[in-house]
């Protein structure tokens, strides 16, 4: 049977040596295999660490709890912030928050639980003669930190793990819980080294990130809330302190935009409603720098199928980083599949992701594509959003159906093509991704990427081959298996005896006349 491709012949695929002029046929279960050319450090992988200690593993953490002299009462007792930070049993602890979002690979284990009782004196506002905000909580924190040292509650020195004198924050974490009427919010901070004369050791260093987070729990005039400063706040902060980076553009000399919220706790919340609160899992491109997880990793330039699972699954290598190798590995995209209805683990701790503060919507699923562009340090840079704002962090959610980022993005569903992907300065990618259809409640779902890069075969060519116009390949099997997944084959004018079996979708193209190929 002879195979004659005369000026088209469309995304034959499955035919072993039959003649095709237009033919259509379903992609069949082709697998993409990763490109070994780049590694994952190459885009960030284990990044951020203390001290050159990644996050890995469990980290020990003292939650000191703090009032001050006139002010209202911490809402909970110690007991129950206790839990809410180390339970292994509740359905929502920061111990399990972070197991989750690390895919089992680092957690939180117990260093202490204490209170303290401080002077009127001692609060935030009689800092105020530190004109610096940042440095100013720093200063602030660090008196807390150096009066649990004086209360003997709890033994600093059996966490100087090296035996320096020094306790950094790769031995031990640290994060206050105030009822503080001048801190009602949330944050990490770089606190003094904190060193208390006759005690023989001290505490500090966060090897440039912040070492202390802070919880507030009050409102301004000091009437105490459920919660001023929700669950997935404190799980954020204190996420900080080991590296992980706010992406929602809010610093001096950038416009506060709140993307991709309800995707990651590192962009903005509003829901104080209760202590609880939302909650949803950390985004793909913080696991990556901290070492939570190992994406696969995809060439643009080959296109292919990927089964995803959804982030509750706890499969560290679930995300996709796809990536073009002549572009280079500081701009990339990551897939992920977030769903807050899995029927086989249930939310998880993705129960609100996409939730729509505006409407409330519970019901959110499918592939979100994470953009990012970062600097040689592995950091991202400020670039111009695709709706004009400059100065914007360069790590954001693609939006359906139109790849345009914003606040709660929607997710791409069943059955979704996006159009071709755009690098962040405007260029357009020859790359689609397709969502095959699933169902709600799927624990993973399928994507096929396609790209329709150019793939070239002479028969009659002797020189060296690369598949390019100038040095085509010289067999059908050789081309064949160099064309990308929904690529274009490009056959010049000739006769081959082969009898070639099409296993992917691709547009196959004569050239300059008729090319024959099959018996």
């Amino acid at each position: 049977m002879k195979l004659l491709v005369g000026r088209v012949w469309k995304n034959c695929y499955g035919l072993r040596g039959k003649a095709c002029l237009v033919a259509v046929a379903v992609a069949g279960l082709w697998h993409m295999q990763p490109l070994r050319a780049a590694a994952l450090t190459d885009f960030g992988y284990q990044n951020r660490n203390v001290n050159g200690k990644p996050a890995s593993g469990t980290r020990p953490l003292l939650a000191i709890f703090v009032t001050f002299a006139g002010q209202a009462p911490l809402p909970q007792s110690l007991s129950y912030y206790s839990n809410l930070i180390f339970s292994t049993s509740q359905p929502q602890s920061m111990r399990g928050y972070y197991q989750a979002c690390s895919d089992g690979g680092f957690s939180v284990v117990p260093g202490g639980a204490i209170m303290l009782s401080l002077s009127a004196t001692e609060s935030r506002t009689n800092f105020d003669y530190i004109t610096d905000k940042f440095a100013k909580d720093g200063v602030y924190a660090s008196n807390i930190i150096a009066q649990a040292m004086l209360s003997g509650q709890f033994d600093f020195s059996s966490y100087d793990l090296k035996k320096t004198g020094h306790i950094t924050v790769d031995e031990l974490a640290i994060m206050l819980v105030v009822s503080d009427a001048d801190w009602n919010s949330g944050g990490a901070r770089m606190s003094p080294t904190v060193s208390v004369p006759g005690l023989g050791y001290d505490w500090g260093s966060g090897d440039g990130y912040p070492n202390v987070s802070i919880m507030g729990t009050t409102t301004t005039n000091g009437a105490a809330l459920p919660a001023e400063c929700p669950f997935i706040v404190w799980c954020e902060e204190l996420e900080e302190t080991w590296g992980a980076k706010d992406i929602y553009s809010a610093f001096p000399d950038k416009s506060l935009q709140c993307l991709s919220q309800t995707l990651t706790p590192q962009s903005c919340y509003f829901d104080t409603t209760s202590l609880i609160g939302s909650y949803y899992y950390l985004d793909p491109w913080n696991r990556l720098e901290l070492g939570w997880c190992q994406p696969r990793i995809y060439s643009m330039a080959t296109g292919g199928i990927a089964t995803i699972p959804a982030a509750q699954a706890g499969d560290p290598t679930a995300p996709i980083i796809l990536y073009d190798p002549v572009k280079g590995t500081n701009e990339f995209f990551i897939l992920e599949y977030r769903t807050s209805s899995n029927a086989v683990y249930g939310a998880g701790y993705d129960q609100d992701v996409g939730n729509d503060h505006t409407t409330y919507d519970p019901v959110t699923y499918g592939l979100v594509i994470w953009h990012v562009q970062q600097d040689a340090n592995h950091d991202y840079v400020q670039v111009t959003s695709p709706t004009g704002v400059t100065n914007t962090d360069s790590v954001w959610a693609e939006s359906s159906p139109d790849l345009i980022p914003s606040e709660v993005p929607s997710f791409w569903g069943s059955n979704s093509t996006t159009p071709n992907l755009k690098w962040m300065d405007g260029t357009q990618t020859l790359t689609t991704i397709h969502v095959r259809p699933f169902s709600i409640g799927d624990n993973t779902i399928v994507v096929e990427i396609r790209s329709a890069l150019d793939t070239w075969v002479d028969f009659s060519f002797t020189g060296p081959q690369s598949g390019t116009f100038a040095n085509p390949y010289n067999t059908m099997a050789s081309g064949l298996a160099a064309v990308s997944f929904g690529g274009i084959l490009h056959l010049r004018t000739g006769r081959s005896s082969e009898t070639p079996k099409i296993t992917k979708p691709m547009q196959v193209v004569g050239y300059n006349g008729p090319a024959t190929v099959g018996n």
